[in-house]
């Protein structure tokens, strides 16, 4: 699906939820449970204003408005597919068989991407459709897809008492296993990074439990809102470090990531953000800007996206928005640290982690796909601690 059908993503978890919403509405036996619309009418109202307010300034308006309607559609779909979602009542025996499927599916696709990318095969050449020109980078949206959602499955397997601790423990571990192999022989920097700062952060984590955990979680707070707020300076302050020490990117790792280009786009829009620092340009207006580069590492003088979530709302949002998405992380940091179960929370963690690490130098934030991606995680947790929180 994130290969041939990748905006698919954006809304095949929501599905499920929103159709056992609509059979709730028409069952009596669910007629006891409460549904708050008027909250999503609020998101919707404050989603509005800001795109509104974006668009006033935006050097597209029609842009920013587009890309706002269809933001605001798959809020709207994961608010209703959580109202579906929440009212069910779940029980970890009587999902043992779902379960099961479940990881069937997920491991049998991670094993054919790792058979495929081991063999130098990528989907058999796309089919032999135009695959001369594909390579291993065709997997980089499934591999994200991976890379966030093995540890969401670890969880699930590990919670299901029904299928035996030794058969759970098991199908979890092997999951991971072939994951991190696939990761490990793709081409995607951006996956390997991410489960690298997410292991490191959970270990760390762990190393912190109980009463040391909660500077932990105060100094991660505060270090990603300061790389949010002083993203275009450190970018600036990176590239200058990287032309005056040019035999860093002799380094592999470097090489192969194209650092130097991205670093170079990073320090351009840095400096664009430097001319419209309030109200930024507008959502979604990135390929519109002529970026001013000195061509150092690569010339271009256009870009899809910044390959960077913290310039990106810089850039189009402007402070307003960069104050706006800090208050949003701190309050999903803090969403997390309150979450009872250590497991559930160090789980969480991670996945947070893997998504900051993959955003900070991957994808551009607006792509349906990867918003969709994203809620659907804040839609797993979010259920899974209501749940953890009953058990508790």
């Amino acid at each position: 699906m994130a290969i041939i059908f990748p905006r698919s993503l954006f809304f095949v978890a929501f599905v499920p939820g929103i159709i056992a919403l609509i059979y709730q509405s028409f069952n009596n036996s669910y007629k006891n449970n409460t549904y708050n619309f008027i909250s999503l009418l609020k998101i919707i109202a404050s989603i509005f204003a800001l795109f509104s307010l974006n668009a006033a300034f935006s050097i597209l308006p029609q842009e920013t408005i587009d890309r706002g309607i269809k933001f605001t559609l798959i809020i709207s779909c994961a608010f209703l597919s959580w109202l579906g979602y929440k009212n069910l009542n779940f029980k970890w025996q009587d999902q043992a068989s779902l379960i099961k499927i479940t990881w069937s599916f997920f491991i049998l696709a991670v094993f054919a991407i790792a058979i495929d990318l081991s063999f130098g095969l990528p989907l058999l050449k796309m089919l032999s459709y135009g695959g001369e020109k594909l390579g291993p980078h065709m997997y980089n949206r499934s591999l994200v897809v991976i890379t966030f959602f093995m540890l969401p499955c670890f969880y699930l397997l590990k919670e299901c008492s029904s299928l035996g601790r030794e058969k759970s423990y098991f199908m979890a571990f092997l999951l991971i296993a072939i994951s991190l192999y696939a990761v490990a022989i793709s081409d995607s920097q951006s996956t390997q990074l991410a489960i690298f700062a997410s292991f490191s952060l959970m270990f760390i984590c762990f190393l912190c439990k109980k009463k040391t955990e909660k500077y932990f979680w105060l100094v991660l707070k505060l270090s990603i809102v300061f790389c949010i707020l002083f993203a275009p300076v450190i970018c600036r302050l990176l590239f200058s470090y990287m032309v005056e020490n040019p035999e860093l990117l002799d380094n592999y790792i470097l090489q192969k990531g194209a650092a130097a280009a991205r670093v170079e786009i990073w320090d351009a829009l840095s400096q664009l953000i430097s001319q419209k620092p309030i109200f930024g340009y507008g959502a979604n207006t990135t390929r519109e800007l002529v970026l001013p580069s000195e061509n150092v590492f690569r010339s271009f003088k256009t870009i899809l996206h910044p390959h960077n979530f913290a310039l990106q709302i810089w850039l189009e949002l402007g402070l307003i928005g960069v104050i706006g998405f800090s208050y949003i992380f701190w309050r999903i940091m803090g969403f997390i640290e309150k979450i009872p179960q250590f497991v559930l929370r160090l789980n969480a963690l991670g996945v947070f982690i893997a998504w900051l690490s993959v955003a900070a130098v991957g994808y551009g934030m607006w792509q349906s796909w990867w918003v969709g991606l994203t809620l659907t995680l804040i839609l797993f947790y979010v259920l899974m601690s209501k749940r953890s929180n009953k058990k508790a």
